[in-house]
């Protein structure tokens, strides 16, 4: 098999610090390579720097070949961003197609969104009339413009709620286009799809900017520490199970709860996003929160907050209603939410950030708030601003400013999707500690599997509005 990518010695460096170091690779072409590693290790800066895009201000040394033409698709973790909202998908293709220095012909972009699963009527649509998951699959087309020799896929599924669908979607036309599979990812599980799948297959595991061990069996037997690690932090996931509570006392409680808007002309057109339903959430009998992108779920996580409630809605936490005391029902409750650095002020320190919903406490009870969270959490050194601090550091800022209120509920909106296998497992493992401790429920939603059997046995599944309770 003829090699289609060679790195020799590869250095990414700034003035202050090193970013990948001693990178040596071959990648053959139709071969299937997986890059795994922790958050931050140097994965998607070893993609950049194979496809030419490295920032201004790093400079390298060593050498990245390509043997023969540089043809290649390139497909994100987030495709919400990679898409300009004021213009078409044809506008989108086309575009791809002037970069490639290919004619483009309304034909094949049809023929491409076929193969994907997508109507032709999709490139007269802007990106956002379209679900992350069609986003996505457009960009999967768009990747396969001119015949790719390799397809670099950074993170793709980490945001989605069927990353296996879209996994089977690229090897099944792999067999039609052969084509090689550059595949960056945290989760071992779609990683053994990749390599398993019957063609020439290569596994590396990244960590602090280094390649530290490569082969086709690291996945069964991991030689390196860290590599052990990452595959047990795997097993972790499969065996965690947080204890649920037999009690059946009613915590939450909720009554016609729906959400609808109005569209069109003169507003006549009515949306139902929720149809109407009832809930009632146990004392620490934690509930997941499952549905395809698009399908809710935040928005139903919301209701549970009593934000965008309806007049005939009825809710009430731990014997609070939300009709007759707002404040002191949401009081009762606190989230999460998925993007942690997102959500903390770049002006606050960690600190700040983790105390700001105590302002109105007095400043010597603020102290014995935040010096409990700090017995009860691994936090980091909490006196620097939010873009000092790691995902999985961030994870935990984000948590202790939301424990800290001591609510009865924490709604868990997709924090595990942008961690690393090693951190999903650390802070389940932190999460079903704290409920032992805290005596405190939690609303979960996830793409995760391994997330929602750990925590939950029950689920409310979104499927076209329709609200319906199942295990999970």
């Amino acid at each position: 098999m003829s090699k289609l990518i060679c790195m020799q010695n590869f250095r990414l460096f700034s003035q202050k610090r090193v970013y990948l170091e001693s990178i040596n690779l071959c990648i053959e072409k139709s071969q299937n390579f997986v890059l795994l590693g922790n958050s931050g290790a140097g994965k998607s800066l070893l993609l950049r720097s194979i496809v030419g895009e490295i920032p201004e201000y790093f400079s390298t040394s060593g050498d990245i070949r390509w043997c023969g033409s540089k043809n290649y698709g390139v497909i994100l973790q987030n495709p919400a961003i990679c898409f300009d909202e004021v213009f078409c998908i044809r506008s989108h293709f086309r575009e791809s197609a002037k970069t490639k220095r290919l004619e483009s012909s309304d034909r094949e972009f049809i023929e491409l969104l076929a193969l994907v699963g997508l109507d032709s009527q999709v490139l007269d649509l802007y990106p956002f009339e379209l679900s992350g998951g069609m986003l996505q699959r457009v960009m999967i087309a768009i990747a396969l413009l001119g015949k790719s020799e390799i397809i670099f896929a950074d993170e793709l599924t980490s945001d989605l709620d069927r990353g296996d669908e879209i996994i089977e979607l690229l090897l099944e036309l792999q067999t039609k286009r052969d084509f090689g599979l550059f595949f960056i990812t945290h989760d071992l599980h779609l990683a053994r799809k990749v390599v398993d799948c019957g063609r020439s297959s290569e596994v590396a595991i990244m960590q602090n900017g280094c390649i530290i061990e490569r082969g086709k069996d690291i996945l069964d037997t991991p030689i390196h520490s860290f590599s052990k690690s990452l595959v047990q932090a795997h097993k972790n996931l499969e065996s965690l199970r947080a204890p649920q509570s037999k009690t059946h006392q009613v915590l939450l409680q909720g009554d016609n709860l729906y959400k609808s808007y109005s569209h069109g002309i003169f507003r006549r057109k009515n949306i139902e996003v929720l149809q109407p339903f009832n809930i009632e959430l146990y004392h620490k009998e934690n509930l997941g929160i499952l549905g395809a992108n698009g399908a809710g779920k935040s928005t139903l996580a919301k209701l549970l907050l009593g934000i965008g409630l309806a007049k005939e809605s009825r809710l009430y936490c731990d014997g609070v209603s939300h009709s007759q005391d707002s404040y002191a029902y949401r009081a009762k409750m606190s989230i999460v939410f998925q993007n942690p650095k997102a959500t903390l002020n770049p002006r606050f320190s960690a600190e700040e950030s983790i105390l700001e919903p105590l302002h109105k406490i007095p400043k010597a009870k603020r102290a014995q708030y935040l010096q409990k969270i700090k017995d009860l959490l691994p936090l980091p050194n909490i006196s620097y601003k939010s873009q000092f601090y790691s995902g999985g550091e961030a994870s935990r800022i984000a948590l202790a400013r939301a424990l800290i209120t001591n609510p009865k509920i924490l709604i868990l909106d997709e924090v595990f999707s942008n961690l690393d296998m090693v951190l999903v497992s650390e802070i389940l493992e932190l999460l079903i500690k704290l409920q032992k401790i805290l005596d405190i429920t939690y609303v979960v939603i996830s793409h995760n599997q391994f997330v929602l059997q750990a925590l939950c046995r029950q689920a409310l599944v979104i499927e076209n509005a329709q609200v319906r309770k199942k295990p999970v």
